[in-house]
């Protein structure tokens, strides 16, 4: 569901809106509805998004090997703690909207 992605990510429910918009036009997700909530709105991978995740999940494990490539194995641990510290606080904390003027 478009909201567990929201959470997942830690973004606003407008950014998923935009996010997903944007994978739409560019054919790689199509939005379907849920069988049983016609509240939910689902997010479904087309061929071509799939297509494009078979590259690019071997691409991003290969880039983020490299970047920590010079760390020890602690420093891994410790920065992968800490980055899930920082989604934790952030899904907690009540952070103000900018309102546009």
């Amino acid at each position: 569901a478009l909201s567990e992605i929201g959470e997942y990510l830690v973004v606003t429910r407008p950014n998923v809106t935009g996010l997903i918009d944007g994978l739409v036009a560019d054919g790689l997700v199509k939005r379907i509805d849920h069988p049983e909530d016609r509240r939910m709105v689902l997010a479904q991978l087309t061929p071509t998004g799939r297509e494009f995740m078979r590259k690019f999940v071997p691409f991003h494990h290969r880039v983020i090997c490299d970047v920590m490539s010079g760390m020890t194995r602690q420093e891994k641990r410790q920065i992968v703690s800490l980055l899930d510290k920082l989604r934790a606080r952030l899904r907690e904390a009540q952070i103000p909207q900018l309102e546009e003027s």
